[in-house]
């Protein structure tokens, strides 16, 4: 499985990359193989939770390639928007002479959603893990260097931290508004590393990490339930909605049985305590 998703990886970003070779590619493949099977492998020794079935590990595989996909989309829409910018003419067929960088524009890809994705239906171990993959992957594609793996990792991690203990679909918001603050300072760093501190490079720079933080939390908020259906997850989500007074079993339950149904959420809310008390909750 870990072969494959390499290989696709490979597949989509290999045109990023400044050698094409086969040796390349293939060079790049096995690099790729062995994190994945690596990470994986400690996490199986050293995580006592971590215990994934055959279909979390399909789940995991299929958000890290469609996360590839997206990159590999975004990366196209920044390039095409650039060179369409550098073409537009004012009336009178005046040229504009706007400079956009490419690399600018790729602030607005929403790195993040994968990482924030997994961590809601896996939990915060499988959204670790797969923040070290990608961020790992996209390293050895990206045009602009190092700086993307920090970036992926810090806004990856601040997106997961967001959703833990959430209690309502507005938690999606708040973990996009995270991704957004910690990208505002990466973007505006990158400012004074490439040295063109242009008003225009500025702005596309912070927008582009605004939009970014927005596009994440969309994603996550319209994927999350379609991977709930498929896979069969229960996640917090679900779980909320299902205690809510609404769900017929709970009403009935409450006007035939008030004493269980006291009880019950007593003991619900003492379980609950008593989790958080021993760091049992994800």
């Amino acid at each position: 499985m870990w072969f494959i998703c390499a290989v696709l990886c490979e597949c989509l970003l290999r045109a990023f990359t400044k050698t094409t070779g086969s040796a390349d590619s293939f060079g790049r493949v096995v690099i790729i193989f062995v994190v994945l099977h690596v990470i994986h492998r400690f996490a199986r020794l050293c995580m006592r939770t971590y215990h994934p079935e055959l279909k979390d590990l399909i789940a995991v595989s299929s958000i890290l390639v469609s996360s590839v996909i997206m990159v590999l989309v975004g990366r196209v829409l920044a390039i095409s928007l650039s060179a369409y910018v550098k073409e537009i003419e004012l009336p009178g067929l005046i040229s504009t002479g706007l400079s956009i960088d490419a690399s600018s524009l790729a602030y607005a890809i929403p790195y993040a959603a994968g990482g924030v994705l997994v961590q809601s239906i896996l939990g915060m171990q499988y959204g670790i893990l797969f923040t070290l993959e990608f961020s790992l992957i996209l390293s050895l594609y990206s045009p602009a260097g190092l700086m993307l793996a920090p970036f992926v990792l810090a806004t990856t991690l601040i997106g997961g931290i967001s959703m833990v203990k959430f209690r309502s679909r507005s938690a999606y918001m708040k973990s996009g508004v995270n991704v957004t603050l910690i990208s505002l300072p990466f973007a505006l760093s990158s400012v004074l590393i490439s040295g063109d501190v242009s008003a225009v490079n500025i702005v596309v720079l912070s927008g582009g990490a605004i939009l970014g933080g927005v596009l994440c939390s969309f994603i996550v908020g319209g994927a999350v339930p379609v991977l709930e259906y498929v896979g069969g997850y229960a996640t917090d989500m679900t779980l909320l909605e299902i205690a809510t007074l609404d769900h017929a079993l709970l009403k009935e339950l409450s006007v035939t049985a008030p004493g269980t149904w006291n009880h019950s959420m007593v003991m619900g809310m003492m379980a609950e305590q008593a989790a958080e008390s021993v760091g049992a909750i994800r």
